[in-house]
């Protein structure tokens, strides 16, 4: 099956990547996953998720600030995705997500921006099965 490819410009580029300005969003059909890889460099690529998925409430807390606004020109109705960059392990429970820097993309514009949030509770390398784990932990603890 092939997959789909969406050309996506980040004016600002991405920090550590400031140069790379055109990227192709690859998302995985029927899966909270994508990739965006650089298309100048295909040695320079990410894998994202859907951090709502993971992290329920994150979304309420993404604010996108003035620069952002104009850089993936949003207007008043325009819909944007969120989607959190992982940082994958050998051990799979050890996949960490960065919540202080969610890329943003206005797939209407074909725009994207990484957005450096305020929040102190996020962390650019928060475990991404985190709560699972937990639960887990506490429901092996009630034995």
């Amino acid at each position: 099956m092939e997959q789909k490819v969406i050309k996506i410009n980040f004016p600002s580029g991405i920090p550590g990547f400031e140069s790379y300005k055109e990227w192709s969003f690859i998302p995985e059909q029927d899966a909270p996953l994508a990739q965006l890889v650089c298309t100048d460099n295909e040695y320079i690529g990410f894998v994202l998720t859907r951090p709502e998925n993971y992290f329920p409430a994150y979304l309420k807390d993404i604010e996108l600030d003035v620069e952002a606004r104009k850089v993936l020109e949003v207007k008043e109705n325009t819909k944007v995705e969120v989607w959190g960059i992982l940082c994958l392990a050998d051990d799979l429970r050890q996949t960490t997500i960065n919540l202080k820097a969610p890329i943003i993309i206005n797939l209407e514009k074909q725009k994207g921006y990484q957005l450096i949030l305020n929040e102190e509770k996020y962390s650019s390398r928060e475990l991404l099965f985190a709560q699972q784990n937990q639960a887990n932990a506490e429901e092996g603890g009630k034995e």
